[in-house]
């Protein structure tokens, strides 16, 4: 089994291309996977995985385009080199797929979509990838947080933490029977 392949399998990665007349569809749908995934990682660098502000700071970055969290992640040094490039390649496809009358027109590295799929679909595997690296390594700085406060027997609010983030992410007690 590929490494990862969970986390590649629930982007549908292999599939895009693969019936040639879902070629539109399946990368836009991709791509908005990818826009998610960017988002989550903004919001885990400005608030960590405990604030209780998550869902409205999560309807304040939805009003942000794609473009302008890509560009915020640049500043940030947070996506860098080839990252950035293939970030906005993959962006590019998905804006000419959803504005071009014909798919036949939408170029990837200056090729033909339908010509660069293999190439298309290596770099979706690698972006999506590194993203979630760089999502994981921000939930392991808040793991440690928690770890510490755990481990301290002064925190008596370790818990009542963790139940306000279970909350804002929708669990309920139900979720853990």
């Amino acid at each position: 089994m590929e490494p990862h392949f969970e986390l590649i399998e629930g982007a549908m990665i292999d599939r895009i291309g693969r019936a040639r007349h879902l070629v539109r569809g399946d990368a836009i749908d991709f791509v908005s996977k990818l826009e998610s995934l960017v988002r989550e990682i903004i919001q885990a660098k400005i608030l960590g995985l405990f604030s209780p502000k998550v869902q409205e700071f999560d309807d304040i970055l939805k009003k942000v385009p794609f473009d302008g969290c890509i560009k915020l992640l640049i500043k940030w040094k947070v996506i860098e080199g080839d990252l950035k490039s293939k970030v906005e390649d993959l962006k590019n496809v998905r804006n000419h797929l959803a504005h071009s009358w014909s798919e036949r027109d939408v170029l990837y590295k200056n090729i033909s979509l339908y010509d660069n799929i293999e190439e298309f679909r290596k770099d979706a595997k690698e972006v999506w990838l590194r993203l979630i690296e760089i999502y994981m390594k921000d939930e392991v700085k808040d793991l440690g947080i928690l770890l510490n406060k755990l481990g301290d027997y002064n925190t008596i609010n370790a818990w009542k933490d963790i139940s306000k983030e279970r909350e804002s992410r929708g669990f309920t007690e139900e979720d853990d029977l």
